[in-house]
C-alpha cells in the first residue's frame, strides 16, 4: 500500500532540539504551529509525553477519538501512542512542550512520570481547563521554561527537568477534582483501579479475562468486578473490551495493516469474531470505520465510550 496513508508516528527528532536538551522540546504555540505544519496538519501519534496550553483562541481537539472544547486556559496532556489531531483558530495561541520517558525518569530516581493522574491511564482524561487566575499561573511558568530552553546555561537540562515536574505538580492539583470524583464514586477503591489501568494497558492484547487482572491483583474476581461497578459504573469485562477497542481504532487508521493484521495484534485469530465484536461495541464494522476515518475524521467520536 502507499505509505502516505500509514499513521504517522512523531519522533523527538523531527523536531528541532538544543544540544543537551535533545530529548525535551518547547516553544510557542503559533510558532509551532507555523515550523511544523508540514508534519502535524493529519492525525498522528507521538512517541514522546506532551503538553499543550491555550492562552488564547477557539477550536477542537480530537484525543483518541472524543473531542475536547478549545479555548483560552485549556491544557491537554497526552502520553505516548495516544492519536489527536486539532482544528484551531487563527489566533490560538499558548504553549507546548513535550520530552521522553527518560528526560524525566532518567532524572529522578524511584520517579515516573507516569505517576502523574493524566498519564498514568488512557482511562483518565488528557484535557482540564483551567480559571483565569491558574492559566496565568501556568502561563508564567511556561514562559520560563521556554526562555530556559532558549539559552545555553550551566544546569540547563536539569533547570528543564525541575520546571517539566513544577509544571506536572501544578495540573496534578488542577486535575485533583477529577479523581476526587472517581474516588468518591468508588468508595475507597481508587488506588486499586489506579492498578487495574494500568494493568489492562499492558496486557489486554494477550489477557482479555478478568480472572487473569484479579489473580495478578491477589483478589477474587467477584471482588474485582465489585470494585470496578462501585468505581466506573461497568463492569470490569467492559474496563477491558474499552481498551481492546481504543486499541482497534487507533490500528485501523493505518491504512498499511490489514484488518486481519490487526485483529491478530489484538489477540483474535479469527477476524470474523474480531469484526462482529467491533461493530458491537461501536455501531460500525472495522472496514466502515476506517473507511469513514478515511473520508471523515469526526468519526472519531462516534461509538466512543466515557
Amino acid at each position: 500500500m502507499d505509505g502516505t496513508n500509514a499513521l504517522e508516528v512523531l519522533q523527538m527528532d523531527q523536531f528541532e532540539r538544543q544540544t543537551d536538551a535533545s530529548s525535551f522540546y518547547c516553544n510557542i504555540l503559533s510558532h509551532h504551529l507555523k515550523e511544523h505544519r508540514h508534519i502535524i496538519t493529519r492525525p498522528h501519534k507521538h512517541n514522546f509525553f506532551l503538553t499543550v496550553v491555550f492562552t488564547a483562541g477557539e477550536g477542537t481537539h480530537d484525543i483518541d477519538f472524543s473531542q475536547y472544547k478549545v479555548q483560552a486556559g485549556s491544557v491537554f496532556m497526552m502520553a505516548p501512542g495516544q492519536v489527536h489531531c486539532w482544528t484551531l483558530s487563527a489566533d490560538a495561541e499558548g504553549y507546548i512542550f513535550f520530552h521522553s520517558q527518560d528526560f524525566f525518569d532518567g532524572y529522578y530516581s524511584g520517579r515516573s512520570v507516569y505517576q502523574f493522574p493524566f498519564f498514568h491511564s488512557t482511562q483518565n482524561t488528557p484535557a482540564i481547563q483551567l480559571q483565569e487566575g491558574d492559566t496565568l499561573q501556568l502561563e508564567e511558568r511556561c514562559r520560563e521554561m521556554y526562555m530556559e530552553y532558549q539559552q545555553d546555561q550551566d544546569l540547563r537540562y536539569a533547570k528543564l527537568v525541575a520546571l517539566t515536574d513544577l509544571v506536572y505538580l501544578d495540573l496534578s492539583r488542577w486535575y485533583k477534582p477529577e479523581l476526587d470524583n472517581t474516588k468518591n464514586r468508588g468508595g475507597g477503591y481508587h488506588a486499586r483501579i489506579q492498578e487495574l489501568w494500568h494493568l489492562v494497558d499492558a496486557h489486554f492484547a494477550e489477557h482479555k479475562s478478568p480472572a487473569y487482572y484479579a489473580d495478578r491483583m491477589h483478589i477474587t474476581t467477584k471482588h474485582l468486578n465489585r470494585m470496578v461497578k462501585s468505581s466506573l459504573g461497568k463492569t470490569s469485562s467492559d474496563l477491558i473490551m474499552d481498551r481492546v477497542i481504543l486499541e482497534a481504532k487507533r490500528q485501523l487508521m493505518n491504512q498499511n495493516i490489514s484488518l486481519s493484521q490487526i485483529a491478530d495484534i489484538l489477540g483474535y485469530v479469527d477476524y470474523a469474531y474480531f469484526s462482529r465484536l467491533f461493530k458491537a461495541r461501536t455501531g460500525l464494522t472495522p472496514k466502515t470505520f476506517r473507511s469513514d476515518y478515511a473520508e471523515d475524521k469526526d468519526v472519531w467520536t462516534r461509538g466512543a465510550t466515557d
